[in-house]
């Protein structure tokens, strides 16, 4: 079984490079993972081999009659179409917090518990 975690933001900073390696010391031998920005261009010297730019406009990321409302299904198919050799697809976005006071605990105990779901 052949999984990709998509880590899916359209900025890098401290806390959120806290984030992404707590998530990638968990999973690096078990999945391959990406920080996947969906319409901008991003880079930092730490993270720069797991980023993928999407490259989206604008217009086709955000719902037409809401602004504020982003249109995921894009970054959903974007992200299949370049990486169709898996299996399956987590999808994180930027603002999801694991509630646990150690956050590699915590993403740990959510992976292995879906680790032979195959829903």
């Amino acid at each position: 079984m052949k999984i990709l975690i998509c880590f899916i933001s359209h900025v890098i900073n401290n806390r959120l490079i806290e984030q992404f390696n707590s998530i990638l010391e968990v999973t690096k031998d078990k999945y391959d993972i990406i920080y996947c920005s969906p319409n901008q261009i991003l880079e930092n010297p730490l993270l720069n081999k797991y980023i993928v730019n999407l490259n989206l406009s604008n217009e086709g990321f955000f719902d037409e009659y809401n602004r504020n409302h982003v249109n995921n299904q894009n970054i959903y198919i974007s992200v299949f179409d370049k990486f169709n050799n898996y299996d399956y697809y987590w999808f994180i976005e930027n603002d999801v917090r694991i509630n646990n006071e150690n956050l590699e605990e915590g993403w740990n105990n959510l992976f292995s518990f879906y680790i032979n779901n195959t829903s």
